[in-house]
C-alpha cells in the first residue's frame, strides 16, 4: 500500500509541475485559461478565481490545463484564444510542461547530490573511489548482544554515534552519553 501511495504522490508532483508549466506560460503570453485540473474527472472539488476554474479530480493519474481555443473550435476573432496565437507562442505553451519537468529534475538531482544519494557500488567503484571500504554500523537493536557488547566493552550508552576514519574505529561520545 505504501508503494501505491508513494507512486501517486510522486506522479502527482510530476503532473503538477508539468501542468504548471503550461498554465503559467499561457497566462504570461496573454492566452486565456479556462481550467487547471489535477487528476482526471469526475470532480471532487473546484473553485473559480479570476475566470479560471481550479479543480481537484477523483482519478489521481494525470492532470490538464484547458486553454481557450486549444481545440480550434472557438471564436476565430478572439485575440486571447490559443488558436489565434502566433506559432512561436503556441509552441512555447506546448513545450513549457516538458521544460518544467526538466527544470524540476535538475533541481531535485542537484539537491540530492548535494545532500548525498545512495549509490550502487561494484568492484571497480570500490577500488577507485571509496576511501573506506569497511562496514558501517548505523544502528543496533536495543538489548541485543551487540548493544550489550557496546555497553560492556566500550562503555557507551545510548544515544551513541560511531564514525569510521580510515581503518580505525573511533567512538565519539555524544553530549548525552554518560
Amino acid at each position: 500500500m505504501i508503494t501505491f501511495i508513494t507512486f501517486v504522490l510522486v506522479l502527482g508532483f510530476l503532473v503538477l509541475v508539468h501542468e504548471l508549466g503550461h498554465f503559467i506560460t499561457a497566462l504570461k503570453l496573454g492566452v486565456d485559461v479556462e481550467e487547471f485540473g489535477i487528476g482526471f474527472p469526475p470532480k471532487i472539488f473546484s473553485i473559480k478565481r479570476k475566470g479560471i476554474t481550479y479543480s481537484l479530480n477523483l482519478i489521481p493519474l494525470g492532470g490538464f490545463v484547458k486553454i481557450k481555443g486549444e481545440n480550434g473550435d472557438e471564436d476565430d476573432h478572439d485575440p486571447r484564444s490559443f488558436a489565434n496565437q502566433k506559432a512561436w507562442k503556441r509552441s512555447l505553451i506546448l513545450s513549457a510542461g516538458v521544460f518544467m519537468n526538466l527544470v524540476s529534475a535538475f533541481i531535485l538531482l542537484t539537491i540530492g547530490f548535494y545532500l548525498g544519494l545512495p549509490q550502487a557500488i561494484d568492484r571497480e567503484t570500490v577500488a577507485q573511489n571509496i576511501e573506506y571500504k569497511g562496514v558501517v554500523i548505523m544502528e543496533v537493536m536495543e538489548n541485543s548482544a551487540a548493544d550489550q557488547n557496546l555497553k560492556h566493552f566500550w562503555g557507551i550508552h545510548k544515544p551513541y554515534t560511531y564514525k569510521y576514519k580510515h581503518t580505525q574505529f573511533h567512538k565519539y561520545k555524544n553530549e548525552h552519553n554518560t
